[in-house]
């Protein structure tokens, strides 16, 4: 009997040390969201805001993931994590974005730019896009270097990932295409990507894209200028091929 016993607490032993703990102890991260912006940092969704916008506008679509906490619900750092976001019609991505790690709080804590025409901050991370069909996908993924927390690391440095529970979020410089139809939706999701074997879908976000309104005094003065030289014209080709006639 006490044979047994130790052959059953050795094998349960074993059995523990054979599992990875990653599989242990690193917990699914949370749900990722999806926020879209003007270039001012004003929240232009249709679905929070009923904000309208013209096409040619340009937006900032915002992803974000928050990390776990080190010791808590995450044993070992991520071994991946990236960011993948399909463009909807009549949305261009212009090659430009960046992270931005911010505190449990919702503070700013430092912010990396990148470009798919630029190895800046390639430490960090890699921003590229592909298009296919007409479809543009962009993706971003930390480096294998920028993943791990050494134990002599200072996180005040920001060197490293720091798993505190504080979110990055992934800044994309996008713009309503000029021709884009009026009084419609445009809606778009994306995707964050950790440890290989975690993929979620972040919430969906709305653009409402309207006929152009000339918005100021000077605006409508100019409008209504144009439009009295343009029917100024109207009436004298229509006056002069009236007379041709005659």
């Amino acid at each position: 009997m006490r044979i047994g016993m130790l052959d059953y607490y050795q094998y349960t032993s074993n059995m523990w040390f054979s599992l990875s703990s990653e599989s242990l102890w690193n917990a699914p991260p949370e749900t990722p969201t999806k926020a879209v912006d003007d270039t001012s940092g004003n929240n232009v969704d249709y679905n929070d805001t009923s904000k309208e916008l013209f096409a040619g506008t340009d937006i900032v679509y915002k992803i974000a993931q928050q990390v776990g906490d080190l010791g808590v619900d995450v044993m070992t750092p991520y071994t991946s994590f990236t960011y993948r976001d399909e463009l909807p019609d009549n949305v261009t991505f212009l090659g430009t974005g960046k992270i931005v790690a911010e505190s449990s709080n919702g503070t700013k804590i430092t912010s990396w730019d990148f470009s798919t025409n630029s190895k800046d901050n390639s430490s960090v991370g890699t921003l590229s896009s592909t298009t296919t069909d007409g479809k543009t996908t962009v993706n971003f993924a930390f480096s294998a270097d920028f993943l791990p927390n050494p134990s002599d690391f200072n996180s005040s440095t920001n060197s490293h990932m720091v798993y505190d529970q504080r979110k990055y979020i992934l800044e994309l410089d996008c713009q309503i295409n000029a021709n884009a139809p009026t009084e419609t939706d445009i809606n778009n999701t994306a995707t964050v990507g950790i440890d290989k074997k975690y993929s979620n879908n972040t919430n969906r976000v709305t653009v409402r894209v309207i006929k152009y309104i000339p918005q100021t005094a000077s605006q409508r003065l100019l409008a209504i200028v144009i439009l009295i030289i343009v029917l100024g014209i109207a009436i004298v080709v229509i006056s002069k091929h009236r007379r041709a006639k005659e």
